[in-house]
C-alpha cells in the first residue's frame, strides 16, 4: 500500500521521504521454490551432476529479490529496493530525471516480467514483478526507466513539487 510519507521518517541519501510505495508478487518465491527442488532432485537423481544443480540453486538468489519493489521519493531523487531485505538498490538522482509518466504494464509488454534492460548499454530499463500501473522515468540521454508499483501517481505528485515535468501518460 502506498502512502505519503511525513518529514520525520528515516531518510534516503540524507533527505527525507516525499513518497514511497511498493509491488509485490508472488511468482519469484514459487519460481526460485522449483529451481531449489529441482536442484535437489537432479542431485538425488545424478549425484554426479551436483555443480549444474548447484548453479540451479544459486540463480533462484536472481529470481527471488523480484517478489518485492519498494520505490521512494525523495529530494535527492528516486530509489528502487528488490526483495524484502532491499539490499539491491537503484537510485536515480533528480538532475537525471526529464520527465515522468505513468504506464499500464502488462505481463507480455516489455520482453515480459522481471529486470529487462540495461540504462548504460540499451538506453532503457524495466524492472515489473506483475502487471498494471507503473512509473517511468525518463532520463536524459534519451534513457528511460520503468518501474512497477502501486498507485505512481503519488510518486509523480512528489517528482512535480520537486520541479520534475509530468508527460502525458504513454504505453
Amino acid at each position: 500500500m502506498t502512502q505519503p510519507r511525513s518529514g520525520d521518517d528515516s531518510p534516503v541519501d540524507g533527505d527525507r521521504i516525499l513518497w514511497e510505495g511498493s509491488s509485490t508478487a508472488r511468482w519469484p518465491a514459487v519460481l526460485a521454490g522449483l529451481m531449489a527442488l529441482w536442484a535437489l532432485v537432479i542431485v538425488v537423481w545424478l549425484p554426479p551432476a551436483w555443480p549444474g544443480s548447484l548453479s540451479l540453486l544459486l540463480s533462484t538468489m536472481i529470481v527471488l529479490p523480484l517478489g518485492r519493489i519498494d520505490v521512494r521519493v525523495a529530494g535527492a531523487g528516486v530509489e528502487v529496493s528488490y526483495g524484502r531485505s532491499g539490499l539491491i538498490r537503484q537510485r536515480v538522482h533528480r538532475e537525471r530525471i526529464d520527465s515522468t509518466a505513468i504506464v499500464c504494464l502488462s505481463a507480455w509488454s516489455g520482453g515480459g516480467l522481471g529486470y529487462k534492460g540495461s540504462l548504460r548499454l540499451l538506453g532503457w530499463a524495466r524492472a515489473a514483478n506483475r502487471g498494471g500501473p507503473g512509473l517511468r522515468l525518463r532520463l536524459d540521454d534519451r534513457r528511460s526507466y520503468t518501474v512497477s508499483v502501486d498507485d505512481p501517481q503519488g510518486a509523480v505528485d512528489a517528482l512535480t513539487v520537486l520541479g520534475v515535468p509530468q508527460r502525458a501518460n504513454d504505453e
